[in-house]
């Protein structure tokens, strides 16, 4: 018996052993699970259920905690504060994902890794000591941290990773060190209450002039393949400063995805002559932006670039822009001025645009995309040239008191008929011609006179060439002078047509009785 209870004791001891093994080691938090590797721990999991502040121990079973693995601490919603020991070196992706009480993250080696997204939903995260050698700040890393006023980016830093402080609602300042060469797409996105975006002194990529951001730029969501372009960008213009008009500098090329996104201040934008490309939603949710100019050499305006800008009412796109894509949805925009050149209105473009009245296409405008107005609910009346061959599925839908002003024939007037779509149509007008040059190609029957005749233009032949390009022969119609040929000799007639002129001579003589009289008169002259 005393054998049976020795080996039991023994059991219970061993399980005891092996499952404080397989928790945590003996100084940390029972709510970590620890796991061995190959030479090194990494903190796997932790319960939900975890409270207050959680220590991580440097070792394991005699081996050193070196990495707190992917989601290890995800939705742990009651863990207030980390403090992440000297000999963790990786915080990997999504590590403290939606943490939602934690309020302070203390990294204490200096030269640890962060993880994408490692912090993001974080919304209580007040404070947060980076590694002193920190190289990136990664994709998210601190998205939706609602909390963050404030954080000192290490002057180790070359880049900050897409969206890596989006919705950081509580931010009032940004510093960049001047080793920062590459923010990516959005890193800044929804950074309501930043004030100014500073930029130190030495940074030979990036500038901030009244804590406006500037710097290369290219729109792309995968970072793996972020370039940046060579053209200057305002990337980031601060939504708390307190201005209500802004002039962009004249060098700006680009205006970047979300650059104005979410202003609820400026009511006057003036972009520069030389722009070339205002990226997706840059205006995105301007609600107090009533005036804003596209320039001429702008070609591309991206996905709801003006998209629920509420105070728009009026705007002109002009034709160095081919085609509209989803700019405009739900804007409150009452009149569109669409410039000669424009070739497409797309998808989506007018969507949800329920205050607009007055939208003028022009005749280069070939297609109009699905959906392209629709519950545009105040448009009445709509002229669509006969230049627009395709439109899309829903490209009216919800627009009940429209009526179309078509040409018969058109793919207009038949996607009208189709959809029942009230419609007149436009009444045909003689195309407007004016006459650009004239050529005499086959000269008259006769080119020989006498003294005094009238002149005869019959047999003759004009090519006339017209201002749109067309040509015709015409053997009447014109007028030639002079009509009486008063003059001996090589005499030179002009005939014009439609305000245009060219000529040819004819040659004049005296008949044989014309001679006699003029000889008889000089003879009772001399008497």
């Amino acid at each position: 018996m005393k054998n049976l209870i020795r080996s039991a004791a023994i059991s219970v001891a061993c399980m005891i052993a092996f499952c404080s093994l397989s928790l945590v080691g003996a100084s940390a938090s029972t709510d970590l699970e620890i796991k061995a590797g190959e030479g090194y721990a990494y903190v796997s999991d932790c319960d939900e259920r975890a409270k207050g502040i959680v220590e991580i121990p440097e070792t394991y079973g005699g081996l050193p905690v070196t990495a707190i693995y992917p989601e290890a601490f995800k939705n742990c919603g009651q863990i207030t504060e980390i403090t992440v020991p000297e000999s963790i070196t990786r915080i990997h992706s999504n590590a403290f994902d939606s943490c939602v009480a934690l309020k302070k993250v203390v990294v204490s080696n200096p030269s640890c890794e962060i993880g994408t997204a490692a912090f993001v939903y974080c919304s209580a995260l007040e404070s947060v000591e980076l590694p002193s050698q920190l190289k990136t700040i990664p994709n998210e890393a601190f998205g939706h941290c609602l909390a963050l006023k404030s954080i000192e980016i290490p002057s180790t830093v070359t880049l900050i990773g897409t969206e890596a402080f989006r919705m950081c609602t509580s931010l009032t300042q940004v510093d960049i060190p001047a080793s920062v060469t590459a923010i990516r797409l959005n890193a800044f996105l929804g950074c309501s209450s930043v004030e100014a975006y500073n930029v130190a002194s030495g940074n030979t990529v990036y500038s901030s002039k009244n804590g406006v951001l500037y710097g290369p730029f290219k729109s792309s969501y995968d970072p793996d393949e972020y370039e940046p372009s060579a053209d200057k960008t305002l990337i980031q213009y601060p939504n708390a400063a307190a201005a209500t008009s802004f002039t962009a500098p004249s060098d700006v090329l680009v205006i970047a995805d979300s650059a104005f996104r979410d202003n609820a201040t400026l009511t006057s934008v003036t972009l520069p002559n030389g722009l070339k490309s205002i990226e997706a939603g840059a205006f995105y949710n301007c609600s107090a932006l009533i005036n804003v100019n596209v320039p001429s050499t702008v070609t591309k305006i991206g996905s709801k670039a003006f998209g629920e800008c509420d105070s728009l009412k009026k705007i002109t796109i002009p034709g160095s822009v081919e085609a509209l894509e989803d700019v405009f949805y739900a804007s409150g925009l009452e009149e569109v001025i669409i410039s000669e050149g424009v070739t497409k209105i797309g998808t989506r473009n007018f969507e949800n645009c329920a205050s607009l009245k007055s939208v003028t296409i022009p005749s280069s405008v070939k297609s109009i995309g699905a959906g392209a107005f629709y519950n545009c609910s105040s448009l009445e009346t709509l002229s669509i040239p006969a230049s627009v061959t395709s439109i899309g599925s829903n490209a009216f839908t919800g627009c009940d008191k429209l009526k179309l002003t078509v040409e018969k024939g058109s793919a207009a007037y038949t996607y009208a008929v189709n959809n029942g779509i009230d419609c007149e149509i436009k009444e045909e007008k003689p195309v407007e011609k004016s006459v650009v040059s004239v050529e005499i190609t086959t000269l008259p029957s006769k080119l020989g006179y006498y003294y005094k005749e009238t002149l005869n233009t019959s047999g003759m032949k004009l090519n006339v060439t017209y201002s749109d390009g067309s040509a015709e022969t015409v053997t009447s119609g014109f007028e030639a002078s002079p009509k009486t040929l008063n003059k001996t000799g090589v005499q030179k007639i002009t005939v014009t047509y439609g305000g245009c002129s060219d000529s040819f001579d004819v040659s004049v003589s005296y008949a044989w009785w014309q001679w006699i009289i003029r000889i008889l008169l000089l003879g009772i002259l001399w008497y």
